[in-house]
């Protein structure tokens, strides 16, 4: 099969950036657990934190504080939480902190 000769340039220039490195897939799409954010170690890896989430339930009743080691940013912590608290807590009054 004969290519045409302006396809030709595109392919070879594209072959040329792949094997220099140029076109290369952004870091936060190769993580597939949304671990986005949060703090990154030396190497470029996730920390991880121990977090501990105070929230309400539904009827504004104080639930007890639950503890956990997660990678990611307080946001994400909040919802392991809510999973934690099996969805009885008001996502809004969710607080995550780092200890």
């Amino acid at each position: 099969m004969r290519m045409r000769k302006p396809l030709a340039g595109v392919v070879l220039l594209a072959g040329a950036a792949m094997a220099a490195g140029v076109l290369t897939a952004p870091i936060a799409a190769a993580d597939p657990y949304g671990n986005s954010g949060g703090s990154t170690g030396p190497t470029g890896g996730y920390v991880p934190q121990t977090y501990t989430c105070t929230g309400q339930d539904w009827g504004g009743h104080q639930l007890p504080p639950v503890s956990f080691t997660y990678q990611s940013d307080p946001s994400m912590a909040a919802r392991r939480a809510l999973t934690e608290w099996r969805g009885k807590a008001k996502y809004s009054t969710i607080v995550c902190n780092a200890s």
